[in-house]
């Protein structure tokens, strides 16, 4: 279920899927959420290892984040929407059962090729199906157990995202003035996690790239057509 309240001050923006009979909760972000995001996924080198440029983020860099993707929600463009602030931002990722943070989803403009939103996420490592070989070597600790055993988290949160990208279209919001046609995300060859997730929820791929400010390593690009 998708709640998307719009006015002409601020988005405030709630999913509720299940998977696995676990109920999943997706909120936009708020200021409130700063701590959760740094702890678990900014400050965690093995989080953030294969995610962007692979750096961890100081509390001020993760401070300056939150705030900027917070108030994205609060932005007023004709062009982006019928009426009201911004429907494209992050969101928070909770296990509503047992009110556990699990990470952050982002679902973005991401302008070119005209048409397309972005999305990409950052999940904490308790709740991955599988830790790579290279990350169990240095992964301190056994899993937390107080977390459940999680399986297909990714490929839940991929289609959640696609799911509310065909409720946008639906109700004719625009993406930097252009309808919206399309999700795309990439992903680290070297990262399966990342995009197995993302084709077991549809995407296809469609190009191997590398992008100079994240470093040489090649990636997937993918895509999902919003019908």
């Amino acid at each position: 279920m998708i709640q998307l309240e719009s006015n002409n001050e601020c988005v405030d923006l709630h999913i509720d899927v299940e998977y696995q009979q676990t109920r999943l909760h997706f909120e936009s972000i708020k200021l409130k959420h700063l701590e959760a995001v740094y702890t678990n996924l900014d400050s965690q080198p093995i989080v953030r290892s294969k995610f962007g440029d692979g750096k961890v983020r100081t509390l001020t860099q993760t401070t300056d984040k939150v705030k900027d993707l917070s108030g994205k929600y609060r932005v007023i463009d004709k062009q982006c929407k019928p009426k009201g602030a911004n429907p494209y931002s992050a969101l928070i990722v909770t296990d509503a059962d047992i009110d556990t943070f699990l990470g952050m989803t982002q679902f973005f403009e991401q302008g070119d090729p005209p048409g397309t939103a972005g999305i990409g996420r950052l999940n904490i490592t308790d709740s991955w199906s599988h830790l790579p070989q290279e990350i169990v070597k240095t992964y301190a600790g056994e899993k937390n157990p107080e977390y459940k055993t999680y399986k297909g988290l990714g490929t839940a949160e991929t289609c959640t995202m696609l799911q509310y990208a065909k409720f946008l279209k639906d109700r004719k919001y625009k993406i930097c003035g252009h309808d919206l046609e399309a999700v795309v995300a990439t992903a680290r060859i070297d990262n399966p996690g990342s995009w197995r997730s993302n084709a077991k929820a549809g995407m296809k791929c469609y190009g191997i790239t590398s992008n100079p400010n994240y470093g040489p390593e090649p990636r997937y690009q993918l895509r999902k057509e919003i019908p």
